[in-house]
């Protein structure tokens, strides 16, 4: 057993635990060790086990697997003043703040890389993010070539910032004991939290996506092609816009596999008119425009299977200048704008935590019960200097006209 996996895990766990388990056996007169009128490690934390599902009850009204259950109330501030409830309750709680997010936080919930830290890490992470390395043919008996990655421009010196949120619960909900209500304000300040979250998240998205277009008139990045109805640029997006910006990202070794867009912007996308055609003839263009039935499967539908997700956080505002037509003496009224990005979503955005989600001045809490406060430290970060991710910047929300050509065969 000397050195054993088993043995590092057991000291692990009570490295872990041992503070907390410490405590509820103080708090309940009880000492950790074996003999009489002492009790067990694993018979402590039985014990912190059974009355954390019991809590958990209280707050959730069902089983820690997901049963209904409706366990006997306690008196809120009594379980409050409680000489074990710093350790008992702290745990519950913690497990509803990590319960479910919020669906519409899409970077937070789909593409952000979780790196959890231990909760004693320090405050200021630096590490490498750089490509994959290459593999090479290696003769019989020959050497293996040796890599040196120069991590100059691809080192991520990161400080976790610390986002908090705070509650007040009325006199009604203490004097009553209303345990879900309290359970609901916990739930509302996850979900505070993981908004704050998925911010950092977006900014990282905005800061480092590669810029494949930009209408502005002011940058050297390429214009996208979308045309009026008198076939003039109007700034507005085309397919093969879209299929530039997946194939960058591809070109970067990368999958695109979600494309970016604001849901009022949305109709930019679907009134494309070679798009709107693969949506009537399930991906196919030619003497069978209006012979088959409309096919709605995304991956059908667009370039490399991506998935279209109209995401909330993108900007959508009323443009401060005039657009001028390239080419010609033609401008824009000020015209409403956004943005429009591909991405693999596996491949785009870290998110780095210290710990979980945590009560800030926790002790303080059980004396005033009419105020909770939660926090994280936390902060994002953009994978291999953001290529696997792209953006065409203030693109016109208008209707591209671009003519649709029709191939048939006649005999």
């Amino acid at each position: 057993m000397k050195n054993s996996i088993l043995k590092l895990i057991n000291e692990a766990t009570k490295k872990n635990l041992g503070p907390d388990i410490q405590k509820f056996a103080e708090a309940n007169g009880l000492q950790i060790g074996e003999g009489d009128g002492k009790i067990s490690f694993k018979a402590a934390s039985e014990q912190i086990k059974e009355a954390e599902e019991y809590v958990y009850g209280l707050f959730t009204r069902e089983t820690v697997d997901g049963k209904h259950w409706e366990p006997s109330s306690i008196d809120f501030r009594e379980a409050m003043a409680s000489s074990d409830s710093s350790v008992i309750f702290r745990r519950v709680i913690s497990e509803i703040l990590i319960e479910p997010r919020e669906p519409s936080l899409f970077l937070l919930n789909n593409v952000a890389n979780d790196i959890k830290l231990d909760a004693k890490a320090p405050l200021t992470v630096t590490f490498p993010v750089v490509s994959a390395f290459q593999a090479f043919e290696i003769a019989e008996g020959g050497e293996y070539r040796q890599q040196q990655l120069s991590f100059q421009e691809h080192i991520i010196s990161l400080r976790l910032k610390k986002i908090g949120v705070m509650a007040g619960l009325t006199e009604e909900i203490v004097e009553q004991s209303i345990y879900p209500l309290v359970a609901l304000n916990l739930r509302l300040m996850a979900n505070g939290l993981n908004r704050k979250k998925e911010d950092l998240l977006f900014k990282g998205l905005y800061q480092k996506a590669t810029e494949v277009f930009n209408n502005d008139n002011y940058t050297p990045a390429p214009l996208t092609t979308g045309v009026a109805s008198n076939q003039t640029w109007n700034g507005s997006l085309s397919l093969r816009d879209i299929l530039k910006l997946a194939s960058v990202v591809v070109g970067n070794r990368y999958e695109p596999s979600h494309m970016l867009v604001h849901p009022l912007a949305f109709y930019i996308i679907f009134e494309d008119p070679i798009i709107r055609s693969l949506f009537y003839t399930q991906g196919q263009l030619g003497s069978t425009v209006w012979g088959q039935k409309p096919d709605f499967d995304q991956s059908v539908n667009m370039p490399f299977g991506i998935k279209y997700v109209p995401y909330y956080a993108l900007p959508y505002n009323e443009t401060g200048t005039f657009i001028n037509a390239p080419g010609s003496g033609d401008a824009f009224a000020p015209a409403l704008e956004t943005d429009v990005y591909v991405i693999d979503s596996k491949n785009s955005l870290a998110m780095i935590s210290r710990g979980d989600n945590e009560f800030d001045d926790y002790d303080d809490w059980f004396h005033d019960t009419t105020v909770m406060k939660a926090k994280a430290f936390i902060n994002a970060a953009a994978m291999d200097s953001g290529r696997g991710m792209t953006v065409a910047r203030n693109v016109m929300v208008v209707r591209n006209y671009e003519p649709l050509f029709v191939v048939q065969n006649t005999v």
